[in-house]
């Protein structure tokens, strides 16, 4: 009966032992990769957002011509993007990074056309730029960017 004991008692222990372990080798580093993933989707659910935001306000400026406060703001908005991007670069793949970075430019350039040729009027150069940024805001010339972008993010959260 003692040996019975002793051996029931070795394998609880034995047991206990094996699930430690396992958990420290299994668990810990799923649960770490979890916290990563949902930080990850976060940052592009932010980082889409701040982007649909950023065309709907140029665009919005093409429509209605505001001006002062309105630039300063928007002028905020974009710095604010960018600094996000740059700040979360760790979790996002290099691929996606090249895309925010492009479509951070395009929006800054449009911005910039937008804003001169706003202060310039009745120039011709100034004008020709409000017009190549006012048909890339209406356009769908962002609409290959945000599609990459949508394709290599469901690619990396294995979406389908």
């Amino acid at each position: 009966m003692r040996e019975i004991l002793i051996t029931v008692l070795f394998t609880a222990l034995y047991n206990i032992v094996f699930v430690c372990i396992v958990f420290r080798l299994v668990d810990k580093p799923k649960i770490s990769y979890e916290a990563i993933t949902k930080e990850k989707i976060e940052i592009y659910r932010n980082l889409w957002t701040m982007i649909y935001t950023l065309q709907n306000k140029l665009a919005g400026f093409v429509y209605s011509g505001v001006g002062g406060e309105y630039f300063k703001e928007m002028k905020e908005d974009i710095n604010a993007f960018n600094n996000y991007c740059l700040i979360n670069q760790p979790f996002i793949t290099p691929s996606l990074f090249d895309k925010f970075k492009k479509i951070h430019s395009e929006l800054q350039s449009s911005f910039e056309d937008l804003y001169t040729s706003s202060k310039e009027q009745g120039i011709e150069k100034s004008a020709q730029k409000w017009v190549k940024s006012r048909n890339k805001l209406l356009g769908d010339y962002f609409q290959p960017f945000q599609q990459e972008i949508i394709t290599q993010m469901r690619k990396e959260f294995h979406i389908k």
